[in-house]
């Protein structure tokens, strides 16, 4: 599909795989007193389950889904997923993210997806 400039990211979209790449960076970019509210993994491990279960539902579009593709640390990061992508304005979101990185932070994680897609726009562009 790459030479009908078509490129996929995984395992879900390009929101998750940013999120995955750079978790802290946005961890930190929500707001004062924002954010998910998250019961502890090993005080509360039942409530615990009961949000990754729920973020993955919620995450994947289906009461049903299970998520058996991805791993347990994917399926915690859904919780996150929901609520930078789903609950917020997707631009917005990637744009306090990457105000809070440098251009080495960048550069040194940035997904392999996104680098053939930058190149892919340089060709088209500048006709390389």
């Amino acid at each position: 599909m790459k030479k009908y400039n078509i490129f996929y990211s995984s395992p879900l979209d390009l929101d998750f795989l940013m999120l995955e790449h750079y978790p802290e960076i946005y961890k930190k970019a929500i707001p004062k007193n924002g954010g998910p509210r998250i019961p502890e993994k090993d005080k509360e491990p039942d409530k615990f389950a009961a949000k990754v279960t729920n973020a993955v539902a919620a995450t994947l579009k289906s009461e049903d889904a299970k998520g058996e593709t991805y791993t347990e640390e994917q399926k915690e990061l859904m919780i996150w997923y929901n609520y930078h992508f789903l609950g917020r304005g997707k631009p917005v979101t990637h744009m306090n993210a990457l105000s809070l990185m440098d251009d080495e932070k960048i550069k040194e994680k940035t997904p392999p997806v996104l680098m053939e897609i930058f190149d892919k726009i340089d060709k088209i562009l500048f006709k390389k």
